[in-house]
């Protein structure tokens, strides 16, 4: 896919999790993601050691060794995930190189779309212990963030699945893919899910092409995404807690306190790709060499309660939420949704185990 070559314009769907550190915020509700950032540190260890070719302008001292985190959210898990590179990058440098050798300097870019809490985010940066320098970059990370092989890595961890729109189609009820009364492809018909499955190639091979100009030659980028073993997406764990809060919207539907234009209107613009999604959008894009791919999980099972589960789904929904269905209707809308996550619970906990998260690691080839 050709992709312009300045900085895009286009404009984008932004879901911003919810920022601050209060008992909604996302910083409090994302151990999940964290277990998998950990889990993932032995895959970033073994791609830098066996793959990472360090450019000799950092090398030489010239030139900082950049570092994007794609979707950094808010939190301490972007700053860990960095860490863990950083760390990672030190010490293959310091085991190939001699020991009077310039030291290595990080310029680390943390990146999410404009309306992202990085007040709170840079509020929270362990300037203590930091070993990088330390900037934002606000824009959608589908469009060109940087100039041309400027970043050494990129790491992008539970970002992806979060698509750049809605598919058209499932908005139109002239569509064969109207997708009314439902509110994500996961409940809904097999042309629905054709749309968003074709949605997100279109966004992955943009995502890929625009990281394509801003990696150097050899440089690695790391992908963790929420995934799903098949097409079948009724079967799938993801699917029950968009049913719960899809059920939720039509009580108040019936209870007048939304109406069915807006249930009809709304749809979560994420998609959950299948490993064989991964390996043929890549290998399409032909920009990238794929060192690894699989299946993570998170380090140690967590049996969720219903306090963790409706607080992990309010910190990641709640503002697209209040963005289409207004703030009045927030509480009542999550209050209902714990009563249902509450009556099944124990369908959660065997969900739960099933949950499958994708990696993938390529290396930039060479120009």
């Amino acid at each position: 896919m050709q992709v312009d070559e300045g900085i895009n314009s286009v404009s984008y769907q932004s879901c911003p999790m919810n920022g601050g550190d209060g008992p909604n915020s996302y910083s409090n509700n994302s151990n999940y993601q964290r277990r998998l950032i950990e889990a993932s540190k032995d895959l970033i260890n073994e791609a830098i050691h066996d793959k990472l070719e360090i450019d000799s302008s950092c090398v030489n001292g010239s030139k900082p060794f950049g570092i994007a985190d794609l979707g950094c959210s808010v939190g301490q898990n972007t700053f860990i995930a960095v860490q863990n590179i950083i760390e990672a990058v030190e010490k293959e440098y310091k085991a190939k190189n001699e020991s009077n050798s310039p030291v290595l300097e990080f310029q680390v870019f943390f990146n999410d779309h404009s309306n992202n809490d990085f007040n709170s985010l840079f509020r929270s940066v362990p300037y203590s212990s930091r070993n990088y320098y330390a900037a934002a970059v606000a824009g959608s990370f589908y469009g060109r963030l940087f100039p041309n092989s400027t970043l050494h890595f990129v790491n992008c961890s539970c970002a992806v699945h979060w698509m750049s729109k809605v598919p058209t189609e499932v908005l139109d009820r002239e569509s064969l893919a109207w997708n009314g009364n439902r509110i994500h492809y996961t409940t809904s018909s097999e042309k629905v899910y054709e749309a968003y499955a074709a949605q997100y190639k279109n966004d992955l091979e943009c995502f890929l092409s625009v990281r394509a100009q801003e990696l150097v030659g050899g440089g690695l980028m790391l992908i963790v995404v929420p995934g799903q073993s098949s097409h079948l997406v009724s079967q799938t764990p993801r699917a029950t807690t968009t049913w719960l809060l899809e059920s939720c919207l039509l009580e108040m539907v019936k209870m007048g306190s939304i109406s069915q234009k807006q249930v009809d209107e709304f749809n979560i613009p994420i998609y959950f790709p299948t490993l064989k999604d991964m390996e043929e959008i890549t290998k399409n894009n032909g920009n990238f060499r794929v060192e690894r791919m699989g299946i993570v999980r998170g380090k140690g099972y967590i049996k969720p309660s219903v306090e963790f589960l409706v607080g992990s789904m309010r910190a990641v929904m709640e503002e697209i939420l209040k963005q289409h269905f207004g703030d009045e209707v927030i509480e009542d809308l999550f209050e209902r949704y714990a009563k249902k996550v509450a009556q099944n619970l124990d369908s959660f906990y065997t969900k739960f185990r099933e949950y499958e998260d994708l990696f993938v690691i390529l290396k930039r080839k060479m120009n």
